[in-house]
Order: structure tokens, then C-alpha cells, then sequence
């Protein structure tokens, strides 16, 4: 999704810190790794919160596979 347009990558890139890089700012390997991992855990909280109402992630992102939004 990020990549799938240049409008979404700019907007991105205004709220994801690992993208910041481009202002300049050096970040370690690390700190990608530690603020991938949060947005991870995010995104899955939330989606994981959505199944449970039926919502049907499948038919928004049509590229993910039944196991990966399995629990």
C-alpha cells in the first residue's frame, strides 16, 4: 500500500518515523526494527479487532493470506 502511489508514500512518510530519514535524520537498524515492530503489533491489534465484528479484511486487502489474519 505504501508504495502503490507516490500521494501514499508522502502522507506516509509524514506520520511513520523509519521514513523520516528522508528530513536528514540517520536512523539505526535498530530503531527501524524497534518501530516496524510497534506499527506490526498495531495494525494487528486493530485488524484483529475489526475481525471480531465481521469486518472482512480480505475483500479490503485482497494480496493478504487466510493465514496471516488468522489468530
Amino acid at each position: 500500500m505504501l508504495v502503490s502511489s507516490r500521494k501514499n508514500f508522502i502522507n506516509y512518510s509524514k506520520k511513520c518515523l523509519g521514513l523520516k530519514v528522508l528530513k536528514g535524520r540517520f536512523y539505526s537498524k535498530e530503531e527501524i526494527l524497534d518501530w516496524a515492530e510497534k506499527e506490526y503489533e498495531m495494525e494487528k491489534k486493530y485488524f484483529l479487532e475489526m475481525k471480531k465484528h465481521d469486518f472482512n479484511i480480505l475483500k479490503v486487502y485482497p494480496f493478504l493470506s487466510e493465514d496471516m489474519v488468522s489468530e
